[in-house]
């Protein structure tokens, strides 16, 4: 049966994701069914996935959601895809050696102990993502778009910087759910404040981050969500 509403489908990579913006999307797209899909990862850096594969494995994710909340195509007005640059796209040399263990990131450069793993990383993560933002719709129509929050969702909502156990990313999401729920349009003008935001249209949003150690700072293309015309009224 179709949906009385038609559905905005986002795909974030964890739960605090979800916590974090769920309330707020449903509020701002409110003519509209918001249905989170939690991946349980990084779709962009996982074994299995290439550039080559990557649209059909996303494909496939989106074609089981569907399938178990009995979602048809026509229902899907817009698919939405929500990342973490983790600094991506900066030059290898940039990934530079630390005795520690671990990996730490700072505005123009990152270190860690496996420099080798990190830049192999980096450049999967970079051709898959710039193989999605090429990919326009998902199965034969429905239209897909993926944004960034650079480093990481923290780093953009919160000017949070340095690494965070679980349990401080539920705090952050949930201190932020409880700050914009009731004023969404606040949180619209945030990350279309030039704080965060990057100017330009959806392709010049990509060259940027992709420029240089952009990826490293605080910057989300996400403004582009809450432009787009067909998105203005879901009725």
């Amino acid at each position: 049966m179709s949906k009385a509403k038609k559905v905005i489908f986002v795909i974030v990579e964890g739960p605090t994701d979800e916590d974090a913006l769920s309330s707020v999307l449903k509020q701002i797209f409110s003519s509209a069914e918001v249905h989170f899909h939690v991946i349980h990862g990084d779709i962009t850096t996982e074994d299995a996935i290439t550039a080559n594969n990557a649209k059909s494995y996303v494909a496939k994710r989106i074609a089981a959601e569907m399938k178990k909340y009995a979602y048809k195509e026509s229902d899907i007005l817009q698919i939405v895809h929500l990342i973490d640059t983790d600094g991506a796209f900066i030059p290898d040399n940039l990934v530079k050696t630390r005795t520690e263990k671990g990996i730490q990131y700072f505005e123009d450069h990152i270190e860690t102990g496996e420099v080798k793993y990190i830049q192999e990383r980096n450049q999967k993560k970079s051709s898959v993502v710039a193989s999605l933002c090429s990919t326009g719709k998902m199965k034969s129509s429905i239209p897909y778009s993926i944004y960034y929050f650079s480093r990481n969702m923290e780093h953009v909502l919160h000017n949070v910087a340095t690494e965070l156990t679980d349990d401080q990313k539920v705090e952050l999401a949930d201190a932020f759910a409880d700050r914009y729920e009731e004023n969404p349009m606040d949180f619209v003008a945030f990350i279309e404040s030039e704080e965060v935001a990057v100017p330009g249209g959806y392709t010049q949003t990509w060259t940027f981050i992709r420029e240089g150690t952009n990826s490293l700072n605080r910057h989300s293309n996400l403004r582009i969500l809450f432009e787009q015309e067909n998105l203005k009224s879901t009725d």
